[in-house]
């Protein structure tokens, strides 16, 4: 009789046990998932930093080579970073760096400087989104 009632409480522990197994897994990619959204967002956010840097000092030369590492950085995220994050704020940093990049090669300071300060926002929101506050998730 002990042997009946130990195969029923392995029963029951199974489906815990995966239950608490996909809560890991869950748990896991979540955090990936911040991790790269944040420290991607931080990468580009430095690199439009210095764009702008050198855009002030009207120095065209680094601040295109810096425009199109942007462009280039951001191409090479894109993939992954559109499963993690909403498509509507994936569009509007695209097109905000496609036209800062067309900006900078025309040396075009003020609205090089316009569009680079809305995707820096754009980032920043996407930074916003990504973090685990209660108004993020409920």
């Amino acid at each position: 009789m002990t042997n009946h009632n130990a195969k029923k409480r392995q029963v029951r522990f199974g489906p815990l046990i995966i239950v608490i197994l996909l809560m890991a897994v869950v748990l896991v990619s979540s955090g990936f998932s911040y991790f790269y959204v944040m420290n991607t967002s931080d990468r580009l956010q430095n690199t439009i930093d210095e764009i702008k840097k050198t855009v002030q000092e009207e120095n065209w030369t680094l601040a295109n080579q810096k425009s199109t590492e942007l462009f280039d950085n951001w191409d090479k995220e894109k993939p992954l970073m559109s499963i993690l994050i909403d498509h509507r704020r994936m569009e509007a940093v695209e097109v905000l760096i496609s036209r800062s990049n067309d900006f900078v090669k025309n040396k075009e300071k003020i609205d090089s400087l316009v569009e680079l300060n809305q995707t820096a926002q754009q980032l920043h929101g996407i930074h916003e989104g990504e973090q685990p506050t209660l108004s993020n998730i409920f």
